[in-house]
């Protein structure tokens, strides 16, 4: 009996840092949907020039291919959520620099 109880509760144990885990893993899928608003508001103020455009289209698909190599075999790891969670900051970084780079698209 004591056995069952045992084995049950770390059971529910690893159920729950899997649930951990996948919750953290979504939260770096939300900062993309954030970062693709941030794109588009800099189209729609025409603070992003089209080649601007492409090339932060371009970095979102390279991510989104890392992220789904990532994802391939079932487990992401500690490197793997590092070397996404890297690559994020630098699309970041690169939409602030090119909004506030003062160049503008003619409309």
């Amino acid at each position: 009996m004591k056995n069952k109880i045992l084995i049950s509760m770390i059971l529910m144990l690893g159920f729950a840092f899997q649930i951990d885990a996948q919750r953290e893993f979504r939260g770096q899928c939300q900062r993309g949907s954030i970062q693709k608003q941030r794109i588009r508001e800099g189209v729609k103020s025409g603070d992003l020039t089209r080649p601007e455009i492409r090339q932060l289209a371009k970095q979102n698909r390279r991510f989104e291919m890392a992220k789904r190599h990532a994802a391939a075999d079932g487990k992401i790891t500690k490197a793997e959520k590092r070397q996404l969670k890297q690559m994020k900051k630098h699309q970041n970084a690169a939409i602030y620099r090119q909004k506030h780079d003062r160049e503008r698209r003619n409309f």
